[in-house]
């Protein structure tokens, strides 16, 4: 493993703040905000790929209407995010042709698409896991935000799951840290376990701001995408990092 397994320790007084989440594919606003928050972000890249979730694929707008852009797959139960490789190889050209046609009419389609289109054209069409941690990262650096990104597949922690393997990825990233987890997980995550084990806990606080979008009705949990190409770079970024 390179320099990303290092151990990441606090600076002077400083709280650290570190997520971990599945890399999803150019997700929606609400990943981008818990990436603000954050000082450390660990894409999940090795557990098992899970069909009909966000990992490949995202909803955009195109003509007012809610579009999902899938990065075909094919997967076998129990398959891994970092093992799974795209169906088809012109999938991404595909998609570029999508947003084009979705986006054209957006307020800041002629400014905001070129430095996307590129981020698009570059990204490594081999992994699932690599084709979105890279977006993810570029978008992320675009928007102005200073996260660091590290795999959990450079972490060994031996046979743990559920809590005990994000604990014991903590343990190994991040000793002494806060863990930002999404309301979501409160469900099936124990907040006493991490608290035992030496680390905070918290939630992650996210309100999702109201931006104009190619629609008559705000439509919510779009991919960063429909943010982006409505409002720009710049504004899309505040609003992310906004508290």
């Amino acid at each position: 493993s390179g320099p990303s397994s290092a151990v990441i320790v606090r600076h002077g007084n400083h709280l650290m703040f570190v997520a971990i989440h599945q890399p999803n594919y150019l997700p929606w606003i609400g990943y981008f905000r818990k990436i603000a928050q954050c000082d450390v972000f660990v894409f999940l890249d090795d557990v098992p790929f899970s069909k009909g979730s966000f990992t490949n694929r995202v909803k955009v707008l195109g003509s007012g209407v809610e579009r999902w852009l899938s990065v075909p797959v094919s997967a076998n139960l129990g398959d891994k995010i970092n093992a799974i490789h795209p169906a088809k190889p012109n999938w991404l050209n595909s998609h570029m042709s999508s947003l084009t046609n979705y986006y054209v009419g957006a307020e800041c389609f002629k400014t905001a698409w070129p430095k996307l289109r590129d981020i698009l054209a570059q990204v490594p069409n081999d992994r699932l896991d690599r084709i979105n941690s890279c977006l993810v990262e570029a978008i992320s650096a675009e928007l102005g935000l200073t996260c660091k990104f590290v795999r959990s597949s450079d972490h060994e922690t031996g046979d743990s799951t559920g809590d005990r393997r994000l604990i014991d990825l903590l343990t190994q990233i991040t000793p002494n840290a806060t863990y930002l987890s999404g309301k979501g997980a409160k469900t099936y995550q124990d907040p006493e376990k991490y608290r035992a084990s030496g680390f905070g806990f918290r939630y992650s606080d996210f309100d999702h701001p109201r931006y104009r979008q190619l629609s008559d009705a705000f439509v919510p949990g779009l991919s960063v995408v429909d943010l982006i190409l409505n409002v720009g770079w710049k504004q899309a970024g505040q609003l992310i990092k906004q508290p």
